[in-house]
């Protein structure tokens, strides 16, 4: 459970990052690293439900190029992985 100060804190990112939405594709190595199957997973679930495991199966897994678009989705995903790490879960 998160002090309150930390849920503040967590809501503010949220709030900071909100811009950063997704389209409909992940800028991610779909030839051996992610599915279709987890990048939809990904793509459709909520932020705050997204779990340690999602992030990793269908972003964190992939080989990366640091190009733009998936510089994007990072900073859509970063309120969620530093939530996660609040929480001991390191995705």
């Amino acid at each position: 459970m998160l002090s309150s100060k930390l849920c503040r804190i967590m809501e503010a990112a949220y709030n900071l990052f909100a811009p950063y939405t997704l389209g409909t594709s992940l800028d991610v190595c779909k030839v051996c690293c992610v599915t279709d199957k987890d990048e939809q997973l990904l793509l459709t679930t909520p932020l705050r439900e997204t779990s340690r495991d999602m992030l990793n199966n269908g972003y964190f897994c992939s080989a990366h190029g640091h190009a733009r678009q998936e510089n994007w989705e990072m900073k859509h995903f970063l309120p969620r992985v530093l939530e996660l790490v609040s929480e001991f879960e390191i995705p």
